[in-house]
């Protein structure tokens, strides 16, 4: 307390709190919100003894959004496979204890785990009695980032969360606006200064949408169309170009059937664009629009 006469008083005091309540809630919330984005993605249950292999695998895994989980033996699989319910199981044959074979049959036989999709990689080519025990893909090792993604995309949605829009252009003024006018809409923005970096974020992502220029150095926005395009695993993201450049026939025939919408640089309004954008997410090979 502080007092001075003629002015007054001033009193001071204190309440206690448990100092550790909202600490415990926040780490609480914190992790239950990791928790469930990751597992949006869909967990994969890797089944192999050869650790450079299930490494590799986890690396292609997590890389496009997957949870992963490693049983290093068929009994260990077989446990984990009945506890996690993976949405797919990536098996290999040559296995300690429980066989590949043994554990797809145990695994087809138990209601409980009949409906996972299994994919055998081994280095044994016996595709027939893969198939015929009911496995729903077979590969042969050495086995590829994109040859595993393309045989578990088949039987697995690929993880996305569907609120991701991956924006490439040079211009940083050009992606300040598009992130100021998606972000506060929901849409998680993701931002590529050049061509090469557009794909490769592409690639990772999986975004709903991708917003493109057209005039970049190095890899340009023609560029970027062809390699996305040829990709299987993105193939089918739509494609928006917001371009600057005056359009030639040529150009128009280069784009015809690859992108989803094609205009000039500040002929959309902002709420034209988040139309726009909301519609395209989730599409699969739309018609080309254009706007002038």
């Amino acid at each position: 307390m502080q007092s001075a006469l003629g002015v007054g008083s001033t009193f001071c005091f204190s309440i206690p709190l448990p100092p550790s309540s909202v600490t415990r809630v926040d780490e609480s919330e914190a992790a239950s919100a990791v928790i469930d984005a990751l597992e949006r993605g869909g967990r994969v249950l890797v089944v192999e003894d050869d650790r450079r292999s299930a490494d590799l695998f986890r690396v292609y895994l997590e890389g496009v959004g997957y949870v992963v989980s490693v049983a290093r033996d068929g009994v260990e699989g077989l446990e984990l496979a009945r506890r996690l319910k993976p949405a797919a199981v990536i098996l290999d044959i040559l296995l300690p204890g429980l066989s590949g074979w043994e554990l797809l049959e145990r695994l087809k036989a138990d209601p409980a785990t009949a409906a996972i999709p299994v994919v055998i990689t081994s280095m044994l080519d016996e595709r027939g009695t893969g198939f015929a025990l009911g496995a729903s893909g077979y590969l042969v090792k050495p086995v590829g980032r994109d040859e595993l993604l393309q045989a578990l995309g088949r039987c697995v949605t690929p993880p996305a969360d569907g609120r991701t829009v991956i924006v490439i252009d040079d211009d940083p003024v050009d992606l300040d606006l598009v992130e100021a006018v998606l972000a506060p809409e929901g849409w998680l923005v993701v931002r590529a200064a050049g061509g090469e970096e557009g794909v490769r974020l592409v690639r990772r992502e999986r975004p709903a949408v991708v917003l493109l220029d057209l005039l970049m150095p190095e890899v340009d926005g023609f560029e970027v169309v062809e390699r996305l395009r040829a990709d299987p695993l993105v193939a089918d993201v739509p494609i928006v170009v917001l371009t600057s450049k005056e359009m030639t026939p040529s150009d128009r025939e280069r784009l015809a059937g690859r992108i989803s919408f094609l205009a000039q640089k500040g002929t959309v309004g902002q709420g034209e664009l988040v139309e726009l954008v909301g519609r395209l997410a989730g599409a699969r090979t739309p018609p080309l629009e254009e706007t002038t």
